[in-house]
């Protein structure tokens, strides 16, 4: 049995994000079933508020968003070898949200804008999977997930994650390694159909060379890349970068 508790307070002052308030309680409980295969379940209770001020000048104007999330998920864990693992969680969430959109009255243009409340009941499904396989020559990770996290806008999102890294022993001075590492995050307000979406990507490839006993030499290059939509609004952004490493290890 497994209790925890998290709780974060953010008051961003000074910029367009949102003060926001996260608590989250996980209940867990495993069981060995035998020396390869765990089983258990895992019950969390998340509480989420969050208020900015509505983008007009000299108008003190809060937008407050709040939500309050319910989840079950089944947790396995099974040893496949000596040096090969699974790790599986899997379930399903419930989020009531009451979410506070600006308004301009359309019979009245003249009148200072004011704010309405939406509601909204959202049931998602959850998992997240990681694989770990390490060899005397090779390390493999891969991890996928998809979950309910808030944000700093003051929405919350549905965020379907991956994780991917391998590394090799070429020889015995050098090791060559990739990363990927993604994210696509959406918020949808189900009363006007529009849709927010984000998507994160980075890629690296690297050589480190020990060519001393205590001297490393490393070559990294990383790409990445990200883009942003709103209803018909979309923008998008990409960069490269090339790094060299010196290293003295004292291992």
């Amino acid at each position: 049995m497994n209790y925890s508790y998290f709780s974060a307070d953010y008051r961003l002052e000074k910029t367009n994000r949102a003060d926001n308030q996260n608590q989250q309680v996980n209940l867990s409980y495993r069981r060995s079933l035998n020396n390869r295969l765990g089983l258990g379940v895992t019950a969390a209770h998340r509480d989420f508020e969050s208020e900015k001020l509505a983008p007009i000048a000299e108008i003190d104007l809060p937008l407050t968003n709040k939500s309050k999330s319910l989840g079950l998920t089944l947790d396995v864990n099974y040893q496949w070898s000596e040096n090969t693992s699974f790790t599986g969680s899997f379930g399903r969430t419930n989020t009531d949200n009451e979410r506070a959109i600006l308004f301009v009255d359309p019979n009245n243009p003249n009148a200072p804008p004011g704010v309405s409340t939406t509601e909204s009941d959202i049931k998602n499904t959850v998992y997240n999977v990681t694989f770990n396989r390490d060899t005397p020559r090779n390390t493999y990770f891969v991890l996928l997930s998809r979950g309910i996290v808030p944000s700093s806008t003051g929405a919350e999102n549905t965020q379907n994650s991956f994780q991917f890294s391998f590394s090799r022993r070429l020889s015995e001075k050098l090791v060559g390694r990739i990363n990927a590492n993604g994210f696509d995050q959406q918020a949808i307000n189900r009363n006007t159909n529009l849709s927010n979406e984000y998507r994160f990507l980075s890629a690296s490839g690297s050589l480190s060379w020990r060519f001393v006993r205590d001297w490393v030499f490393s070559g990294v290059y990383t790409y990445r890349q990200n883009s942003n939509s709103f209803g018909d609004a979309s923008s998008r952004g990409q960069s490269n970068q090339i790094s060299a490493t010196l290293t003295y290890r004292w291992d």
